[in-house]
């Protein structure tokens, strides 16, 4: 799954890479909120991990597209 298969499904998010794996992320007033690590093996996507609290998606390495 890529995010162009997700979109829709994830409102306001932007595709964005996670330690240099696929991700979104959800910001709101020019601040981060949430970051959406996505799990995938192979093809299919297997987990999405959320990460909300402030201190450990300020320590990610995140790249917005």
């Amino acid at each position: 799954m890529t995010f162009g298969c997700a979109k829709g499904r994830l409102r306001g998010a932007l595709p964005a890479r996670i330690h240099e794996a696929a991700g979104a992320v959800w910001a709101t007033d020019g601040r981060i909120r949430a970051a959406f690590a996505f799990s995938i093996k192979r093809h299919p996507l297997t987990g999405i991990d959320i990460i909300m609290d402030r201190a450990p998606v300020a320590d990610l390495d995140l790249k917005v597209d």
